[in-house]
């Protein structure tokens, strides 16, 4: 179960960063798959905060703070894809200069 869970988090996680570098990252797929990211977040934070991890004392506050970090991220950026319709996001802009 747990190797399950780590492979969809990972596939998830890889997802969102291939929809980052990808030129249009404002399509229903990366949406969608931004949503499921936060909710994934959330989720794991909303189950930290109820049953903290049995870790010394500093660890489930860093993990909690990790998570909630996190869930803000992918709801920021999905609510920043709903104003960038059409909009190109570009990594690194092409080389001009003199042929």
């Amino acid at each position: 179960m747990n190797a399950m869970l780590s492979f969809l988090m990972l596939w998830g996680g890889l997802s969102a960063i291939f929809i980052t570098l990808k030129r249009d990252g404002s399509g229903a797929t990366a949406r969608f798959v931004t949503l499921g990211m936060a909710l994934f977040w959330i989720l794991n934070a909303a189950y930290q905060a109820i049953r903290p991890p049995p870790f010394p004392a500093p660890l489930p506050i860093v993990f909690l703070a990790f998570a909630i970090l996190l869930a803000l991220l992918f709801c920021t950026a999905l609510f920043a894809s709903r104003f960038s319709k059409g909009v190109k996001c570009r990594i690194a802009a092409p080389a001009v200069g003199p042929a």
